[in-house]
This record gives C-alpha cells, structure tokens and sequence, in this order.
C-alpha cells in the first residue's frame, strides 16, 4: 500500500478529533469540483474520478481498510468532512467505478508547528488502496493537493516515515522534487539527537518540504 505519515508527531486520528480553528477560515460545502481522468495502468480502460470527499466515503473507507487488516474508523473520516465543510483542511478522494480507491488530505493551518510557524501547509494521510496501486492515482491526489496549495503558498510540507513501509510514499516524494529540511529524523515533532537510539516506528519521520514556484521533475 502506498501510504504516507504526513503529520510530524501527531497521529491522523487525534488529527481529525481536533476542533477546527473557525475564526480565520471560509466557510466551504462544495469541495473541489469532480474530474475524471483516463486510467494510467496499461490495459484498463476504467476512469478515475477525483472529487471531494463525501460523508458515505466514511463507512466505505472503514471497510475497505479493514479488509487490509488497517484500523482506519468512520469517525476519522466524519472529523476530516468537518474540517473539509470549515475550510480547515481539503480532502481528495480518489474513486474508480463507483468503489474508493485511495485519499490525500491536504491541512491549510499544519499540525507540524514548523511548518505553521511558516504559514506552509501540510500534506497528511496519503493512502492508496492495495487494488488500486501502479495506475497513477498516487501521482493524481498529489498532483491536485499541490495544485490547491500553490493557491496559498509557495512551499507545501509533510512528512514521512522511515521504515520500510513508506519505502513507495518515499520515492514518490522524491520523484516530485521534495526535499528534506534538513532538521533530521524526528520523533513526535522533536529532532532526534546525534548518537540516540530510538525505536523505527510510525513516529520516526522526517520532514520534507517542496518549493511549489518550481515545476516537478519530468514537467514541462
């Protein structure tokens, strides 16, 4: 699966119980326009359709991720619907015939507090679903996550873990031009010091940032 830690110390759950921050965001129910787009793996004819997400993506994405053995609840989904309808956050869904193929949050105000420090928004939650891989949808959410976010701001922000897990998230990030920040390994948001041991887990990550003012690799 390709998957992303995108919040440096702050898991997706805790995320999205948070109470949005109302005073400074607009207001938005409409989402992101719906767009389909031909389906990039060889041989299949079927489109993908990326579009806002929606509150029946909660239960459909609950079973799809247990049925990996991943513990991803409806109410995770239901939290990010309310930052989405608050101008909080932008969530991408990624659908193929009618079935959720995969999705990317995009968090205007970051929970990594460098990046909010800086006012650069964040990636978080990046997940393409096992059936759905190597047909470009991965390439798809984050092409429109960026595209949202250089509305705003010149950099975008996430972060990624380092064990093997996030190996496909990790190359991905690469391909596109992110580079880290040059703090190092992190553990909950902190720098990890010099000569620590610490445990490869899905809270040893390392914050990367890309320039948006600059094409990606491989565009025109």
């Amino acid at each position: 699966m390709l998957r992303a830690r995108n919040t440096v110390g702050v898991s997706d759950e805790k995320a999205a119980g948070e109470t949005p921050n109302r005073t400074s965001r607009a207001r938005v129910d409409a989402g992101m326009p719906s767009e389909e787009v031909p389906n990039v793996a060889a041989g299949s004819g079927e489109p993908v359709r990326f579009r806002a997400l929606r509150r029946e993506d909660a239960a459909a994405f609950e079973t799809a991720f247990r049925a990996i053995g991943w513990f991803k609840p409806a109410t995770l989904f239901l939290g990010y619907l309310v930052d989405q309808r608050e101008g909080v956050r932008e969530v991408i869904v990624a659908e193929v015939e009618d079935r959720v193929a995969g999705y990317l949050t995009l968090r205007w105000d970051a929970h990594d507090p460098v990046l909010r420090e800086r006012g650069i928004p964040e990636i978080i939650d990046l997940n393409v679903l096992p059936d759905f891989r190597r047909r470009g949808i991965g390439t798809g959410l984050m092409d429109r996550a960026e595209a949202r976010a250089a509305t705003r701001a010149e950099t975008v922000g996430l972060g990624v873990g380092l064990h093997g897990g996030y190996g496909a998230a990790q190359r991905l990030y690469v391909r596109r031009g992110y580079l880290p920040d040059g703090t190092g390994a992190l553990v909950d948001g902190v720098p990890v010091p010099e000569g620590e041991s610490v445990l490869l887990n899905d809270d040893l990550c390392l914050r990367l940032t890309k320039d948006l003012t600059v094409p990606s690799p491989g565009t025109p």
